[in-house]
């Protein structure tokens, strides 16, 4: 195999990187040393594999019951392969005792062969503070904006914690008798909503860690091989622990309790990378947890930019490097934030699909790269260079100047539109999917 020389286009720094090559049909053999690398690369000795690694790429779906219709989206991504779908805020003013709404929403994600992944964040609202103390917590907010920040009952620590246990019991109950414990066992339960965030939770540490204990304790009193999830919590707390080093320490506590399955995060395309490397994140529980990134997108903002990233190629590019820190992080699960557009009208977007459940292009690349990473993947990064392998496909990048490789025996799935197969080179932010010809 081949070792390709970065060009002088990275600021004059020569990197040296794997040559994008399937040998025989098998991604990832046939290497070869490099010579004399100039910078920190370190080549890997000749017949070494990297490990093989899963990740499972799925959706939040949003709350449940204010969401637009999203059947004809289900049984699609259903029909894709896509397997995981997050939903969130079970507790709702307007579903009855026995839960009806939500049972019948999570209906629509079984039905279409669809595992849940239900985050507990929110609290019953017959337990949140009464309207004055929710004006003196929301005090913090100008009073244009507070009407619409105290609304949502995300953010309130639960006033009668009894209460709230047994409303989890009563909501796992119910969930068990309309789809029995065999197949809850499948689902994901997360507790918690960026507890970390000023905005999204206004109790104490202290409070967190009773609520976490309370609500996952339930859960595995009723189902020990229930699978919990601890956290959402935000990349921030990951990067910066000295930033908010009291959660940092609750954070890395709660997930390493025998009570947590999971650690999940949520980060943006603008925080993927550095800040949740496999350094900072093997804190979270080590290698014996495993690591679910439950929000992701190209941005934490639905803006022009960020609808513009989503009807275009570029969208593949940020996917690339979330895969690839994926990989180096530990992260077994990344689910996209959101799956469909809001109801409302005139407003900019973060869904892969539109109001009417047209797939912007985003969902292609989505779709490609699920069918790459959901078997088994590697995935290398180097200064000017990100390369993804699986068994029959490999997926690159270049971060900077020029990269040259042989196209031999490869067939071009998908590429940026500056790509020319018959160039043999990818330039500074060019990207191709490849799959072997064999």
């Amino acid at each position: 195999m081949q070792w390709l020389r970065n060009g002088s286009g990275g600021g004059g720094v020569t990197a040296w990187a794997v040559a994008l090559a399937v040998c025989a049909g098998v991604a990832g053999s046939c290497r070869q040393k490099a010579e004399s690398p100039d910078v920190g690369v370190t080549p890997i000795r000749e017949g070494e594999e990297l490990e093989r690694r899963q990740l499972e790429i799925g959706f939040a779906v949003g709350y449940l019951g204010t969401t637009v219709s999203i059947e004809d989206v289900l049984e699609r991504i259903s029909a894709d392969g896509f397997r995981v779908v997050r939903a969130y805020e079970p507790f709702s003013q307007y579903d009855d005792s026995s839960h009806s709404g939500i049972k019948e929403r999570l209906r629509a994600l079984v039905d279409n062969g669809l595992t849940p992944y239900l985050s507990l964040s929110n609290f019953p609202p017959a337990l949140l503070p009464n309207s004055s103390q929710q004006n003196q917590l929301g005090a913090r907010y100008p009073a244009k904006k507070r009407a619409d920040v105290l609304k949502y009952s995300n953010r309130y620590a639960p006033r009668d914690r009894n209460a709230y246990q047994a409303s989890v019991r009563h909501l796992i109950e119910e969930l068990a008798s309309e789809f029995g414990r065999e197949e809850l066992r499948r689902w994901y339960f997360e507790i918690g909503n960026e507890p970390d965030a000023p905005l999204y939770f206004w109790g104490s540490p202290q409070d967190f860690r009773e609520i976490f204990s309370l609500a996952a304790g339930t859960l595995k009193n009723f189902d020990p091989q229930i699978r919990v999830a601890v956290g959402g919590f935000t990349s921030g707390l990951v990067a910066d622990s000295t930033g908010n080093i009291v959660y940092y320490r609750l954070a890395r506590d709660l997930a390493a309790s025998p009570l947590a399955d999971f650690a999940s995060f949520h980060v943006y395309a603008n925080l993927f990378g550095e800040s949740l490397s496999r350094q900072a994140i093997s804190a979270f529980g080590g290698d014996a947890k495993t690591k679910i990134v439950s929000e992701w997108n190209v941005s934490t903002v639905a803006n022009r930019r960020t609808e513009s990233i989503l009807t275009s190629e570029q969208f593949m590019g940020f996917l690339i490097d979330a895969v690839a820190a994926s990989y180096d992080a530990g992260v077994e699960l990344l689910l996209v934030h959101k799956l469909v557009d809001l109801a409302s009208k005139g407003q900019y977007q973060l869904g892969i699909f539109d109001r009417e459940g047209q797939p912007k292009q985003a969902y292609r690349y989505l779709r490609l790269m699920n069918e790459v990473v959901r078997s088994g993947f590697s995935a290398e990064v180097s200064p000017g260079l990100v390369v993804i392998r699986s068994d029959d496909a490999v997926v690159a990048m270049s971060k900077g100047g020029e990269v040259p490789f042989d196209y031999a025996g490869l067939e071009v799935v998908e590429s940026s539109g500056d790509v020319n197969p018959r160039d043999s080179v990818l330039r500074g932010g060019e990207w191709v999917l490849l799959r072997s010809g064999n």
